[in-house]
């Protein structure tokens, strides 16, 4: 539900485990529709390299879509690679913000169907077209209120698995905030 704590959890949490297995997670938000949502998940992953010490490689590329950038991503830390983990924050913005976008919502939600199963669909990428299919090396993490499950069945045709690996957050008592974060 809103205000449960979700990005807090995440952020507060979440990220530092992730960090300590070296996967990095990285931040979007859906929320600003003057460019594209592909466009969001670049500048997230420019700021990540903006705000710490790490080498972020193949984010300044004109990819033409999602699954080009995170075939080409690489980020180090310390000499060792790291594995992006894509943390879409309030992931129903997709859905709430982009109506009057609709065309660019749909174009994205392919891309990122394509990025979690590893393979685009016949025909949307050249490089499978041409047989050198490089699968990207990312994870993905949707966070939404709960009344946006729904949603999420945009995803089912091309990713059927979408709500097998799910987490509700109930809202949790002083001691539990306390040694959670």
């Amino acid at each position: 539900k809103s205000g449960v704590g979700k990005t807090s959890l995440l952020k507060a949490r979440v990220a530092n485990q992730l960090k300590e297995r070296d996967l990095w997670p990285v931040f979007i938000r859906m929320s600003d529709t003057r460019t594209t949502p592909t466009q969001l998940v670049r500048d997230a992953l420019r700021d990540e390299h903006g705000r710490n010490s790490l080498e972020v490689v193949g984010a300044d590329e004109s990819d033409p879509d999602l699954f080009e950038l995170m075939t080409r991503i690489r980020i180090w830390k310390n000499d060792i690679l790291q594995l992006p983990v894509l943390v879409f924050d309030q992931f129903e913005e997709l859905f709430t913000l982009w109506d009057a976008h609709a065309a660019e919502r749909s174009a994205f939600i392919e891309q990122l169907a394509d990025v979690v199963r590893g393979v685009p669909a016949l025909g949307r990428s050249d490089a499978s077209a041409a047989g050198t299919l490089v699968r990207p090396r990312v994870k993905v993490v949707l966070a939404l209120r709960e009344e946006f499950l729904g949603e999420l069945d945009v995803f089912a045709p091309t990713i059927p698995k979408v709500l097998s690996h799910r987490q509700r957050l109930e809202p949790l008592s002083a001691e539990q905030a306390a040694a959670a974060i």
